[in-house]
């Protein structure tokens, strides 16, 4: 029998795989969920738009606010006085900025319910905003273009809390409201792109006969999910949380669809399903009002009815979250109500699952509690914890967060904000490095205090607010948010946002031993002058010049011809838009591989020997020089040509390259 040794000289690399995410809190998996019931509901009515409408009669009325959990308002006292500053060098830039629909007469519409519960939605060609219960509509330049009565779209009498939404992948609107007087959700989809023409409407009952409350609706490539608070129709009962899972294509068609209805969950609240932004099958959802206030379950949902259908709840422990504070406001002794830590706005976008909440904090800087946005990304391609923290502003009280990742996955969010000196108002902001939001910028100054329906020096306010990516623009996102105006009642406001100054955002890591390695030099070019700076491992903004060109290290300081720390990604080109750059560098080591036959023979072919270059695996010949990876290596063992006679066999065909040479 013949032996076949193998001497291997090796120049070793670094491991290339990249480094993996360490979660800060790994969710526990929960299927035990409530049963899901299957129906059918048919088309209710196609509703045209461009038909007479039937103006509804003047009416004032508060949209009642339902607590699913007890909930107990705190007042806090208050000794200093802040004011709000806003940089003309912020990044942010308002694009375009008009006032939408308000409280009173708008046009020949009367509208007078309070909180306005404010939503956009945004297609190629169109603008359209929501409140109770009234919509209008603007072209993308705010050329205003028509009223829509919400009463007549659903079809509805006594309905309310609206909610809609822009899907560019079957470039149709969905929307939903409560209907009071039939304890259902009407959930209406456009026939077209153009809101101002045709719809087909539906009608889901909460099995029990009771009242679903500020429904949330979201859709993915392939369902319509819709949620809501049941409650009883008459007495402030709470029975638990519900969500129906819809077939889209169904509706889309105006067909009767089939649906899925989960069993009331006593022991959650607000659970929403999420606006997703890019393709998936499988739908998400979430909920910060649990068993705990440190514990939010994350829901996805996979299949479409009529097929089975699976549902999973994932638990995570965050940071606790504290119940907001009631907001004073200028002008009034009477606060703005903050409603709870239900999650306000929720999205879902390339394993990235984002939402807001109101909280209460203290912000930096400051001496008492406020209320302040949390901010939570999971990571649903692991379902870790990416992002868990609050915002909040010292001497200001902010709530009803909305957010959307723009096509560069920059976050922009839109939010209120009050104070004993400052009247109701709109600000907005972005985020680029994770756990932190770059400072705000006032959208809109408030223009008198809320005071349409107070009771108990507490004014309903909210109850939400809205925003949008343009579909036709994506690096654009679109927002829409109260404004309080004393006696005249509440107004809205909208705007487009975009980042008009250009930067990079640039961070490194090393795979493998580092020593003799000197960190990575970024050269750029801002207000017309080269800079350099040495790129840390944790990410910082540079500001740089629109189209100017950039370069960083490829091959760090410390490398030689036996020794190297090497990237393989792009380490140079021009920017025309924010750019983030996280270079991984790969240790490596020039190595040779030989081989030697022990007793001869023939018939057998050289050995191909496997190394990782860049992580990725190649195959090399024997006495072939090449920069491999510090990672392992293996070779063709026994040798091809072997049988069960005679074979070339070594006892060591694996090892780590960690040096150079042969």
């Amino acid at each position: 029998m013949r032996c076949l040794t193998v001497v291997i000289l090796i120049s070793l690399i670094y491991t290339i795989s990249y480094s993996q995410e360490h979660p800060n809190s790994l969710a526990n998996q929960n299927n035990d969920l409530n049963n899901l019931n299957y129906g059918i509901a048919p088309l209710f009515k196609m509703v045209n738009l461009s038909a007479t409408e039937n103006i509804p009669k003047i009416k004032a009325s508060n949209i009642p606010l339902h607590l699913p959990f007890k909930y107990k308002y705190k007042i806090n006292q208050h000794t200093n006085n802040y004011e709000i500053t806003q940089s003309s060098q912020s990044d942010l830039k308002i694009l375009l900025s008009f006032e939408g629909i308000h409280y009173g007469f708008n046009g020949i519409y009367p509208n007078f319910y309070t909180p306005p519960d404010v939503q956009i939605a945004v297609s190629n060609n169109h603008v359209v905003e929501f409140v109770n219960v009234l919509g209008a509509v603007w072209s993308k330049s705010g050329n205003f273009l028509g009223y829509i009565s919400l009463n007549s779209l659903f079809s509805g009498n006594y309905i309310g809390d609206p909610r809609i939404i822009f899907d560019p992948l079957s470039n149709r609107f969905f929307a939903s409201v409560f209907d009071k007087d039939y304890n259902a959700i009407r959930v209406a989809v456009s026939i077209t792109d153009n809101p101002l023409g045709s719809w087909y409407v539906y009608i889901f009952y909460q099995p029990n006969g009771l009242f679903p409350d500020q429904p949330y609706i979201g859709v993915n490539d392939d369902k319509v999910v819709v949620s809501a608070n049941i409650y009883h129709p008459t007495l402030e009962i709470y029975y638990g949380a519900q969500y129906w899972i819809i077939n889209k294509s169904q509706m889309l068609s105006g067909l009767s669809v089939n649906y899925a209805v989960s069993d009331l969950d006593t022991t959650v609240a607000s659970i929403r399903p999420a606006h997703h932004l890019s393709s998936s099958n499988i739908f998400y959802m979430a909920t910060t009002q649990t068993i705990s206030n440190n514990l939010i379950y994350v829901y996805s949902i996979i299949g479409t009815p009529p097929s089975s259908v699976i549902v999973n709840k994932y638990n995570f422990n965050v940071k606790t979250i504290n119940s907001p504070p009631i907001a004073p406001q200028a002008g009034s002794p009477s606060y703005l109500d903050t409603i709870d830590i239900r999650i306000q706005d929720i999205i879902w976008k390339n394993n990235r699952l984002l939402f807001t909440a109101n909280v209460g904090c203290t912000p930096a800087g400051d001496f008492t509690t406020r209320s302040c946005l949390r901010i939570i990304e999971i990571n649903t391609s692991n379902f870790s914890i990416k992002q868990d923290f609050d915002y909040g502003i010292a001497g200001k009280y902010l709530f009803f967060g909305s957010l959307r990742l723009n096509k560069d996955n920059i976050m922009f969010i839109i939010f209120g904000y009050s104070s004993p000196t400052n009247y109701p108002g709109l600000m907005v902001t972005y985020q680029t490095i994770p756990n932190n939001l770059e400072n705000p910028i006032i959208l809109k100054n408030g223009l008198g205090p809320e005071t349409v329906y107070c009771s108990n020096n507490v004014c309903r306010y909210g109850d939400y607010f809205g925003s949008a990516v343009d579909p036709l623009e994506p690096e654009y996102v679109w927002v829409a948010g109260e404004f309080g105006r004393g006696s005249s009642g509440w107004s809205t406001y909208i705007a487009k946002l975009g980042l008009t100054e250009y930067f990079i955002v640039a961070s490194y890591s090393i795979i493998g031993n580092e020593t003799g390695s000197s960190p990575p030099i970024l050269r750029y070019y801002y207000n017309n002058s080269l800079h350099s700076v040495t790129l840390t491992k944790n990410p910082v903004k540079y500001k740089v010049d629109k189209n100017s060109p950039w370069e960083v290290t490829e091959i760090l300081i410390g490398s030689n011809e036996n020794e190297r720390w090497k990237t393989n990604q792009v380490t140079k080109g021009i920017v025309n838009s924010p750019l983030t750059i996280n270079l991984t560098y790969y240790h490596q080591y020039y190595v040779q591989f030989k081989y030697e036959i022990i007793n001869g023979g023939s018939g057998y072919l050289p050995p191909k020997i496997k190394i990782y270059q860049f992580n990725q695996q190649l195959e090399v010949e024997p006495d072939t020089y090449i920069w491999a990876d510090e990672n392992i290596y293996n070779f063709t063992n026994p040798l091809i040509g072997s049988n069960e006679n005679e074979r070339w066999y070594s006892l060591n065909s694996e090892g780590k390259i960690d040096k150079a040479g042969i």
